[in-house]
């Protein structure tokens, strides 16, 4: 796997979380400031799941979670590809569902979701098929993009921003803020990917402890603004950081619809390329012999077809249900590098 720079592989996971952030709709009475406050747990627990993969990276130094696997045994190290591939691949489906339904509500006029999702899918596989270290330039230019985009969202709200909206209505606050944090982990996969592309960097543990810092301060910075701005609306809204846009007014610019349409196309195709690219990285452990580039365009089209028939057939409720659990992220993250770290001390033990 091609080396990179912390910065390109902090860049790559930051706009992959910032995706799952602008396409972010509250579940029920899902409360901002406990959103919030619960990040912190969210924070603090992911320091403790990257702990085995830590040890893990220091033992097997340049091998990725999957490589070190194979020491193992093949048919264990095909396991644990394949745990990584169906996820990646999951959560590829899911961004394409999550565009569209962006698409949807944000532009009806321009809705017509299989023309998005294969556009964007044919776009994603392409990008995907360049490899690891454009993808990772790429990131790094549309981080700055995303971060011109939130300096105009500011500037454009400030005058509308009103700390009071910040309330707590929970009538068991401890609980809710442990069930926001358990929640906020199903929307980490960028935890997942950042483990799996842990060998791409020297600086592991410094890379994965700035990921999960910056991450934490955007996150809880976004969830501030469209609160403080929007009020008890953003609870009961779909996509209340999108609203922000109709908030924002410039001397210029009187709304960012289009700038915001810009950079969540350009963040989306990123995102979804990410995942395909790691899930052919995955098939590329079981099926040796296939070429990246072409899985990575088969992987595209997998993804296509699945989100196409449960968007076709309003079955969307499954994958949210199912591709984005907090369990998977904390199976992903930490018990599956574990188990490698225990198979790979034990196999040295015996040979010792």
């Amino acid at each position: 796997m091609k080396k990179l720079n912390p910065v390109q592989l902090v860049s790559l996971l930051i706009l992959s979380r910032l995706y799952i952030s602008m396409t972010y709709t509250p579940v029920g009475s899902e409360n901002s400031l406990i959103t919030i406050v619960g990040g912190v747990f969210t924070s603090t627990i992911e320091l403790i799941l990257i702990i085995p993969a830590l040890m893990l990276a220091k033992r097997c130094t340049d091998k990725s979670v999957v490589t070190a696997s194979f020491s193992a045994s093949r048919g264990f190290g095909k396991f644990v590809a394949a745990a990584y591939g169906i996820y990646f691949l999951a959560t590829a489906v899911k961004v394409l569902g999550d565009f569209s339904h962006f698409i949807s509500f944000a532009f009806p006029v321009f809705s017509f979701e299989s023309a998005i999702i294969l556009s964007m899918a044919i776009a994603g596989g392409y990008m995907a098929s360049l490899g690891l270290a454009p993808l990772a330039r790429t990131a790094v230019i549309s981080l700055f993009l995303f971060a011109v985009m939130l300096t105009a969202v500011i500037l454009g709200t400030s005058g509308d921003i009103d700390i009071t909206n910040l309330t707590l209505h929970s009538d068991k606050p401890l609980l809710s803020v442990l069930r926001s944090a358990y929640m906020g982990l199903g929307r980490d996969s960028a935890l997942v990917l950042g483990i799996f592309l842990l060998s791409s960097v020297d600086s592991k543990r410094g890379t994965m402890i700035s990921f999960i810092s910056i991450k934490h301060l955007l996150v809880s910075g976004i969830i501030f603004l469209y609160t403080s701005i929007l009020g008890s609306f953003a609870q009961v809204s779909q996509l209340p950081f999108f609203h922000l846009s109709s908030y924002s007014d410039t001397a210029i610019v009187a709304r960012f619809d289009p700038l915001f349409l810009i950079v969540w196309t350009i963040t989306g195709v990123c995102h979804f390329a990410f995942f395909i690219w790691a899930g052919a990285r995955t098939a590329g452990f079981i099926l040796p012999k296939s070429h990246h580039s072409k899985l990575c365009h088969i992987l595209s089209l997998v993804a296509f077809s699945s989100a196409g028939i449960m968007l076709f057939f309003d079955k969307w409720q499954l994958a949210e249900k199912y591709f984005s659990t907090s369990i998977s992220v904390i199976i992903l993250s930490a018990i599956i590098p574990l188990a490698v770290l225990l198979v790979n001390r034990r196999g040295k033990n015996e040979k010792a």
